[in-house]
């Protein structure tokens, strides 16, 4: 049975339910199906290695050559190929001006406060961009296998645009995703989460009928349930990122922070940035100063 919208959020909600009544269980399926996926490929690797062992030890024993064999053998190295490309999920790095601790050193003496308290992991790099937001990236180095560089992106819009608690408030939101206060586990899942969605589309921009084959069907099945069990885990993640901003900052700080960046990203939206895309009707430069 196919997944749309409406089934998708009726899972969402029962998932809702089972993960407040027994967290524990729910955090245990939602780890299985992280794995499952992994599994399956590597199920799919074992057998195509294990075939590809045999047409050739075959070849060997016989001591010839015949064209089915050799067609054989390259089918199953193409495949093998095709899995292994799907394992090695490439990370590019964020982009941005690299903040040095020489240049603001007040803001990196912040972050490592804020990642001390919450016991969340220490950045390898700041970047400043000029986006009304902020974040952070877990760069897996080793794709699938791991040894995370830490990113932390502020906007510089956002950083003139709240007092200096209420900043406060917005990287202790940040920083606590990753914080081991609350949710190592979660931080895993969300980078598995977020390594399905790069393999899933490489498979699609990938255009090989091989890996069709093998992924179409089981994707089909496990991408829905996957996307939905991490997704009820993703929002119990933001409550628990906006509790570590509360505990850091106090109620009201973290309230207004939460009420003026959704008030100020609006007004940059609507009216701010729209009057500057008008002005291609009647300008002939982009405006220099802008920002």
């Amino acid at each position: 049975m196919a997944f749309n919208q409406e089934r998708f959020d009726k899972l969402i909600q029962k998932l809702e339910v089972f993960a407040n009544k027994q967290p524990h269980l729910y955090k245990l399926h939602v780890a299985f199906l992280a794995t499952l996926g992994y599994a399956y490929i590597f199920l799919v690797l074992a057998v195509t290695l294990t075939l590809l062992v045999g047409i050739i030890f075959l070849m060997l024993n016989a001591q010839s050559v015949n064209a089915s064999s050799v067609k054989g053998v390259l089918f199953l190295l193409a495949i093998a190929l095709v899995l292994v490309r799907s394992l090695w999920v490439s990370f590019p790095p964020p982009t941005g001006l690299p903040l040095q601790p020489k240049d603001v050193p007040n803001l990196y003496s912040l972050t490592n406060e804020i990642s001390s308290k919450l016991q969340a992991p220490r950045f390898h790099h700041i970047l400043l961009t000029n986006d009304f937001n902020a974040g952070v990236v877990q760069r897996p180095r080793l794709g699938l296998l791991g040894w995370q560089q830490n990113y932390l992106i502020v906007g510089l819009p956002l950083m003139l645009a709240l007092p200096p608690e209420q900043f406060r408030a917005v990287l202790a939101h940040e920083l606590g995703h990753l914080s081991g206060n609350h949710s190592r586990f979660s931080g895993w899942i969300y980078r598995q989460r977020e390594t399905w969605y790069r393999i899933i589309k490489g498979l699609g921009q990938g255009g090989n009928e091989v890996s069709s084959l093998m992924f179409e069907r089981f994707l089909t099945w496990y991408s829905p349930f996957f996307n939905a069990y991490s997704f009820v885990l993703a929002r119990m993640d933001e409550y628990e990122a906006d509790r570590c901003a509360l505990e850091l900052t106090g109620e009201q700080n973290a309230a207004e922070a939460l009420i003026n960046v959704e008030v100020k990203a609006r007004f940059i939206e609507r009216y701010f940035w729209s009057s500057i895309y008008k002005q291609v009707e009647t300008e002939i430069e982009p405006p220099k100063m802008t920002y």
